[in-house]
């Protein structure tokens, strides 16, 4: 039986409801509100390693970052500077196979990227030059076990910090207002990640060298091509090479990393990121685009493998993957934006298997995107999901009626910790340090029951 609780913590109200189904497939098993809202998507993990995964946000301003339990229960909050929060990540920075906090906040007075432990502990902070322009990406580029930070800002560029220090390591200077996405890729299969970053204002997207912040390929853009979207990178074709998939507001791209030409392209508007994943079963990556009141799948090649009109109409938000029923396939999760309603799609044929109307107030960001986890480990999935814009906007935990895949990592905005929106294919080049401490605490698990 669920417990039932009202917990008052620095102004924050919890609570935790019974399931009632207010749409088929999803209950919502908490909600917790502290305030005007949530500034960016959840980032879940066990970070204690006792078995039960943590969910980190960003709320109010100014800024708060907050973890919270499996529950819904607060386990420690911690005030960043700024006026907005802007992104989450959780990575290994000192190579101690334990997992820790990175924050983004940005404001005119002053941004910063934020370290924590995972008790909530600060090992550091990095001032930025200007207004934050992305999410920070967390991953080992020198392979050394030990993380770095990737995060950009309006008055200087991409910085690369040190995850042990906090020190600056590099800068690619460019002056950059507007959101920017950061990914990592072995785009020229050396064995070495380069890092993309794809820049809204101007369209543009740079290759650069993760080593020293030369860059070492660029594809100038105009505002007409801007870019919405997360980029996402896989082997669409199955030909050995990676292929990156970019929207630039009315068209979707496909381009060979390694030379920034384009491949084809699709016209179809999309706002928010899209997913990459193999849907179907067959060995071949599929992509998925939100679009304005349709969710578009798309072949490989770029056909069209279904197009599905939502009732709603509208921007469809950031679309996520997971097997949230556990019937063993792939299921599209996307909020309609500025709505207080979420579709879950069956992957393969795009038919609508559930909604969720929420009436715990708020709205969905389409620039939030959910999580799909199993919170509790009990082998039944849930979905966080946050709200904003109204007085009282809590985050979500909706708990599926019927099981699910028995446990997600969702480290990063979009799932992938590279960034790459890619949901199956793992690209091998990068040692997988999530996994590493996935493996770590099954093996304590495992020393524990002998």
């Amino acid at each position: 039986m669920k417990r039932r609780c009202t917990l008052l913590f620095l102004a924050v109200v919890l609570v935790a409801v019974s399931p009632l189904a207010s749409g088929q497939g999803l209950h919502t098993e908490w909600n917790l509100s502290v305030g005007p809202g949530w500034d960016v998507s959840p980032r879940v993990h066990d970070l204690d390693l006792d078995r039960r995964d943590e969910i980190i946000s960003i709320a109010g301003s100014p800024p708060v970052l907050y973890c919270i339990g499996y529950d819904g229960s607060l386990k420690w909050h911690a005030e960043i500077g700024g006026s907005e929060g802007v992104g989450v990540a959780l990575g290994d920075l000192d190579g101690d196979f334990r997992l820790e906090v990175v924050a983004a906040s940005s404001g005119s007075t002053g941004s910063a990227v934020y370290a924590f432990k995972s008790t909530g502990q600060q090992i550091w902070t990095y001032e930025l030059g200007g207004k934050c322009t992305s999410a920070p990406l967390v991953a080992d580029l020198d392979w050394d076990g030990r993380d770095e930070v990737l995060v950009s800002d309006e008055g200087t560029g991409l910085h690369c910090i040190s995850g042990p220090t906090g020190d600056l390591l590099w800068i690619a200077p460019r002056r950059m207002p507007n959101m920017n996405q950061i990914a990592v890729a072995d785009i020229e299969r050396s064995g070495v990640v380069d890092v993309l970053w794809l820049q809204n204002k101007t369209g543009s997207i740079w290759i650069i060298d993760s080593a020293s912040g030369i860059t070492k390929r660029t594809l100038d853009g105009t505002t007409e091509t801007s870019y919405f979207g997360w980029p996402m990178i896989g082997d669409i074709d199955s030909d050995g090479l990676l292929d990156l998939v970019v929207s630039t507001g009315q068209k979707v791209l496909c381009m060979d990393p390694e030379t920034l030409n384009t491949r084809w392209e699709v016209e179809i508007s999309s706002r928010y990121p899209g997913a990459m994943g193999d849907i179907d079963g067959d060995g071949e990556l599929e992509i998925m685009i939100p679009g304005d009141g349709v969710i578009v799948c798309l072949e490989g090649n770029g056909a069209q493998k279904y197009s599905v009109p939502i009732e709603t109409g509208g921007w469809m938000g950031s679309i996520v993957l997971g097997d949230i029923d556990g019937d063993g396939f792939q299921e599209a999760l996307v909020s309609d934006h500025m709505t207080q309603i979420i579709y879950g799609l069956d992957a393969n044929t795009g038919y609508i298997e559930l909604s969720h109307a929420s009436d715990r107030g708020g709205l969905f960001k389409g620039s939030c995107a959910p999580a799909i986890a199993d919170g509790d480990w009990d082998g039944i999935v849930e979905v966080y999901i946050t709200t904003a814009f109204e007085e009282s906007s809590p985050i979500l935990s909706l708990e599926s009626n019927s099981g699910g895949a028995f446990h997600h990592e969702w480290p990063q905005l979009m799932h992938d910790w590279r960034g790459t929106g890619n949901y199956e294919t793992p690209l091998q080049t990068v040692p997988e340090a999530l996994s590493i401490i996935s493996l770590l605490v099954i093996v304590r698990l495992l020393l524990r029951s002998t």
